[in-house]
């Protein structure tokens, strides 16, 4: 898959989480924050320009976003405390049979 057509997936996946209202979950799910979610397309197009394949994006319950890249068997899961956090400080960790460690392309 080319690069462009990969962030443009990545864009749409976004824009769906954005308009995702409380309680999206059937229960008591938050919504997501916008400035969170240009974090992860952010981080994410630099991740894809530099090192790793397009990831698979989920929301989570407390309105933060996990991605995963699970060929690879690397995750990420953004929330609003991070919003503060330097870009691409993020930390990525690798799941091994002795539970997960920190990754870094």
């Amino acid at each position: 898959m080319d690069k462009l057509k990969a962030k443009q997936e990545i864009k749409d996946r976004l824009f769906e989480f954005e308009q995702a209202k409380e309680g999206w979950d059937g229960y008591d799910a938050d919504i997501i924050n916008k400035n969170l979610l240009d974090i992860v397309q952010e981080l994410v197009f630099h991740l894809i320009d530099d090192c790793i394949r397009q990831p698979e994006l989920g929301i989570v319950e407390d309105g933060s976003v996990d991605i995963v890249w699970a060929k690879e068997g690397l995750y990420c899961t953004i929330d609003e405390e991070e919003l503060t956090i330097t870009k691409y400080q993020l930390p990525i960790y690798r799941t091994t049979e002795h539970g997960f460690k920190e990754y870094s392309c």
